[in-house]
């Protein structure tokens, strides 16, 4: 393989993070976006980091932002993880899970709608995206250091307690039956990341860089009325390395693929993204999903339920939606992508290959 083709020019800023898995205790590389905007701004920026929703949040504020208003993004950020983290004692989550079977729990107008929207999803991409999951993803431990092969029998016992379409919702009340467990992880930093968005443009925000562990949502242009480049992680190369670069405005890019989490046995790779049908990784040739659009709720979870479909599937559905846009990258470093992208897509190394579908 050839090195990489394009280098970040002096100056420009990247968002490359290491976190921690949501809802788990563990170490991983975030996946995937390079911001390769130049970050400046008239009225001098603020940013910060944190450690948030189980992962690094990076905010960058370019005009009418201070310490006070970061602030109060950042708690935003720490009082949605509180409602929704599996791993935070007493949370809407948490008590959902502990309560599964037995009685419905009340939660908050906030995590009632990111359940909602799961639900949603699931009906969408007709299941492959399931808040549900939770049996499933406990029971392989991909990304921690008891990730294990599961026996076939343990993968289907997990299975019988994974339905989206099980959750019950009366009210501002949700219940499980028992053995269910929810998971928002593929879903609640896309989430996060809206509601700063929505936070910092009520506060006269024209121009910011969210980036909540890879999910990249951006507000405005740059400070030279241009839209913000981003650079698309290749999955074949190094953490600081880009194959090609989206120019976007008021928009959110994010990607998936099976090199974000994973344990090899046997000279076989387990990844994340488990085929909710089977309950294993599954098994595709695509490497990545990209995926832009305006919220980054949808690109999270449209992002995992893309990288299930095949190609075919997967662009015919995003051209039916003409706010959705997708990048797909093969094993074979083929890139095949749906329509319009290229407008706002630029190809920067030699080793891939836009392909059309016949």
């Amino acid at each position: 393989m050839s090195p990489l083709k394009e280098k970040a020019p002096p100056g420009v800023i990247t968002i490359i993070k290491e976190g921690l898995v949501f809802m788990k205790r563990i170490l991983l590389v975030l996946p995937l976006i390079l911001c390769l905007s130049a970050c400046s701004a008239s009225k001098g920026p603020v940013s910060g980091t944190e450690f948030a929703l189980g992962t690094v949040i990076s905010l960058k504020i370019m005009d009418h932002g201070d310490e006070a208003l970061l602030e109060e993004a950042f708690e935003l950020v720490r009082d949605i993880e509180n409602r929704m983290s599996t791993r935070v004692e007493g949370s809407d989550i948490w008590e959902i899970n502990r309560q599964a079977g037995q009685n419905p729990v009340a939660v908050s107008p906030q995590t009632l709608e990111v359940i909602r929207q799961g639900i949603a999803y699931g009906e969408f991409s007709q299941g492959r995206f399931d808040i549900s999951m939770g049996p499933v993803v406990d029971l392989w431990k991909i990304g921690s250091n008891d990730a294990r092969l599961p026996e076939s029998d343990e993968i289907s016992e997990a299975l019988k307690r994974v339905d989206y379409q099980k959750i019950q919702i009366n009210g501002n009340t949700v219940g499980i039956d028992a053995g269910m467990s929810l998971d928002l992880g593929a879903i609640a930093k896309g989430y996060a990341a809206d509601r700063v968005a929505e936070l910092l443009v009520s506060r006269g925000v024209k121009s910011a860089i969210l980036d909540l562990g890879g999910n990249i949502k951006v507000i405005g242009d740059r400070e030279d009325a241009q839209p913000y480049r981003i650079g698309i992680r290749s999955p074949f190369e190094g953490r600081n390395q880009y194959f090609g670069i989206i120019s976007i405005r008021n928009q959110s890019v994010v990607s998936s693929g099976d090199y974000e989490r994973y344990f090899e046995e046997e000279g076989r790779r387990y990844h994340h993204i488990f085929d909710t049908s089977t309950g294993y990784p599954v098994e595709t040739e695509v490497a990545q999903v990209t995926v832009i659009t305006e919220k980054s709720m949808e690109a999270d979870a449209l992002s995992t339920s893309f990288y299930t479909m095949s190609v075919e599937e997967g662009l015919a559905l995003a051209d039916s939606m003409d706010h959705v846009l997708i990048i797909y990258v093969m094993r074979d470093y083929r890139v095949y992508y749906s329509k319009g992208i290229e407008e706002i897509f630029e190809l920067t190394d030699s080793d891939f290959t836009v392909q059309t579908i016949d």
